[in-house]
């Protein structure tokens, strides 16, 4: 919350979609991206999904350790995912 009050052109999200690739799209725990008026990566849909790699994602990994850590890593760094 206080990084995006204090750096304009940023936006984040809570348990949101996002599409990174023609078949994935995971629901982080959190997200931070930079829009796409400030250089950012991430799209915005015509559906209002995000679309690309966030510049942040964060996950609680309690439950979903084996996911979180696996595929999905996999799939964030694939989709040049920053943090």
């Amino acid at each position: 919350f206080l990084y995006r009050a204090q750096t304009p052109g940023t936006a984040t999200g809570d348990n949101g979609t996002v599409r990174m690739g023609t078949s994935s799209a995971p629901q982080p725990d959190g997200t931070l991206f930079v829009l796409p008026s400030h250089g950012g990566r991430v799209t915005i849909s015509e559906d209002d999904y995000l679309e690309g790699g966030p510049d942040l994602v964060a996950e609680i990994a309690a439950s979903s350790a084996a996911l979180d850590l696996g595929p999905r890593m996999d799939l964030y760094r694939r989709t040049g995912v920053c943090e």
